[in-house]
């Protein structure tokens, strides 16, 4: 894995509301390079409004998101050639052919080489065979591998990933999950990830953020959290129990700090 060192990404108090919603409450976060976050909380907890935040789709009401050390939203154009994202609920041009929505992406972020680059992110995922397939005739868990092709095309320096394998069927996550490891190992992108799997979070995670009700309750490795929470020693993670009890922890929420 790459050396850790300075901030790639860096979210300060941020706050988000929808009308009297407050779906962000004081969010603080950062990642760094190198770095794997696990970012981890239930449905409603403020996950994919934060990413949509850091992605420059919805503008926060108060905080500050730096990327690569630049405000985000006085440099969003200059940022976002550097970053991508992946979700479960993305859709890669539903009507055009895969090697025709990838080369739509490449342009716009100005990938050299646009067809040697499309065929080495599909080689990856094991995708080459549905090139000339149209979009909506893929399965759930084929877009799934597409949306990470496009997610990889730019070799961005920072990557989203918002339930990215969601649909996949476990022997594909766990290719995917490997690649994803060897993609880091060779050019120390920084990863933000969020999975409702926590296996895929102990294999890939450095380091992990837990969020409910908009704010962070709980930050250490998938290991000390395992270990803190249950006050035990154990050389195995077990992020589905921490992830149980958090969710349920009403002490936690109720002003228990203790694993912040």
């Amino acid at each position: 894995m790459s050396k850790i060192s300075k901030p790639i990404l860096e979210v300060k108090n941020l706050v988000k509301k929808f009308g009297d919603f407050t779906a962000v409450d004081g969010i603080s976060f950062e990642i760094k390079e190198g770095e794997i976050l696990g970012f981890l909380g239930p449905n409603g907890a403020g996950k994919s409004t934060t990413i949509n935040c850091l992605l420059g789709a919805v503008k926060p009401d108060g905080g500050e998101i730096k990327v690569f050390g630049k405000e985000l939203f006085g440099n969003r154009s200059e940022i976002m050639k550097q970053v991508n994202y992946c979700s479960a609920e993305f859709n890669t041009g539903w009507h055009l052919r895969v090697n025709e929505a990838l080369l739509v992406y490449c342009k716009l972020y100005e990938v050299k080489n646009p067809k040697a680059r499309i065929d080495e992110v599909l080689e990856i995922f094991e995708a080459k065979k549905w090139k000339n397939k149209p979009v909506r005739e893929l399965s759930f868990g084929q877009r799934a591998r597409i949306n990470m092709c496009k997610a990889l095309l730019n070799k961005p320096r920072l990557l989203l990933l918002d339930e990215p394998m969601a649909s996949m069927d476990p022997d594909v996550v766990d290719r995917g999950i490997a690649q994803i490891k060897k993609i880091q190992r060779e050019t120390g992108i920084s990863i933000l990830y969020t999975s409702h799997n926590m296996w895929e979070i102990e294999q890939v995670a450095d380091e992990v953020v837990f969020v409910n009700h908009g704010k962070v309750i709980a930050k250490g490795s998938p290991l000390a959290l395992t270990q803190q929470y249950f006050k035990k020693e154990t050389k195995e993670p077990n992020l589905r129990e921490v992830f149980i009890e958090l969710s349920r922890g009403e002490d936690i929420l109720e002003g228990n700090n203790e694993l912040i």
